[in-house]
């Protein structure tokens, strides 16, 4: 939940980078209702990308460390 809150906060300040030709971009969010909610055909070309987290709970390693299961909400990339 701080997560959420504090991506809340910060989409105001990614707003006017991203309205400021010097800076642009796109902002992508993995959290569920969020308006900037990323579609799936985006998240797939940007894990292939390398720049999404890709779906941890699909990688066996994350899964065997435990950590498959940490969210991925409010930590997602302002993209150029």
């Amino acid at each position: 939940q701080h997560r959420v809150r504090m991506e809340k906060k910060m989409c105001k300040a990614f707003e006017k980078l991203i309205s400021m030709p010097a800076y642009g971009g796109k902002y992508y969010s993995l959290t569920p209702d969020h308006p900037n909610k990323i579609s799936d055909e985006t998240y797939v070309e940007l894990v292939k990308e390398h720049i999404m987290f890709k779906d941890m709970s699909a990688d066996s390693y994350l899964v065997d460390a435990g950590i498959a299961n940490v969210r991925n909400y409010a930590r997602t990339p302002v993209i150029e």
